[in-house]
């Protein structure tokens, strides 16, 4: 059984969860390298011998409106999709905070969360130096020494960000739930760089830094059991930070 997992493309993130109809939050470069992507994959399912795609989503208005490029991508391509599923155990790491405001622990800076200002340290909060996403993979926030100093609110804020490795159990709990299908059948999931942080590892070839997959591209997993393994990488989806 396989499953094509792809992020979302790159977006104006100008929506949170919204209804699929009204979901339209991908730049114009983002929709052209999503239709690349689509058109790739198309082309290996064929090959595959695949025939019926179900695609499953993320609710953000960036995931739903990839999923809905997908679907009309496929179909140009002669392939038959069912309607798009969306699925909460998709979504983004949860509860995190505004990405402008999550940086300045990365960088330091001036924050403004839940009615408090606070100038944040960055030795303090970013002593290695991570970069974003590498500061991100690693749960940086979620560190003891990351809240020294810190106003009880905004300690509280940062608590109630899911982990990155929650997050990623999430999709993983949710692959093993797919149910198995015939051979010319498959799964588009589209999704966030934090749930498929650990297969972005798995896929990923040796070399400096934290691996991300890059925004509207994709990779495929074999299921073998509950281990889903990679078996094929769209060419310059994965990048090491």
């Amino acid at each position: 059984m396989l499953a094509y997992i792809t992020r979302h493309g790159q977006t104006e993130y100008r929506q949170g969860k919204v209804i699929l109809s009204k979901s339209d939050d991908l730049t114009p470069e983002g929709i052209e390298r999503v239709v690349n992507s689509a058109n790739v994959a198309a082309e290996d399912m064929r090959l595959r011998g695949i025939e019926v795609i179900k695609i499953k989503s993320s609710p953000y208005g960036r995931t739903s409106h990839t999923a809905k490029i997908w679907k009309e991508v496929l179909a140009k391509n002669g392939l038959r999709t069912t309607k798009i599923e969306i699925c909460r155990d998709l979504e983004e790491v949860r509860n995190l905070l505004d990405f402008s405001e999550y940086l300045k622990f990365v960088n330091g800076g001036e924050i403004h969360i839940d009615g408090t200002d606070f100038l944040i340290d960055q030795s303090l909060t970013n002593p290695d130096n991570y970069k974003p996403f590498s500061y991100f993979r690693k749960d940086c926030i979620h560190n003891r020494k990351t809240s020294e100093g810190l106003p009880k609110n905004i300690i509280q804020r940062i608590h109630r960000i899911e982990t990155c490795v929650g997050a990623m159990a999430r999709l993983q709990l949710f692959l093993n739930r797919l149910e198995d299908i015939p051979e010319n059948q498959t799964d588009v999931i589209v999704s966030h760089s934090g749930p498929l942080s650990s297969f972005t590892e798995m896929c990923a070839k040796n070399g400096s830094g934290t691996p991300y997959i890059n925004c509207g591209m994709f990779y495929v997993l074999e299921r073998n059991g509950n281990i889903w393994n990679p078996v094929h990488i769209q060419e310059g989806a994965i990048q090491n930070e």
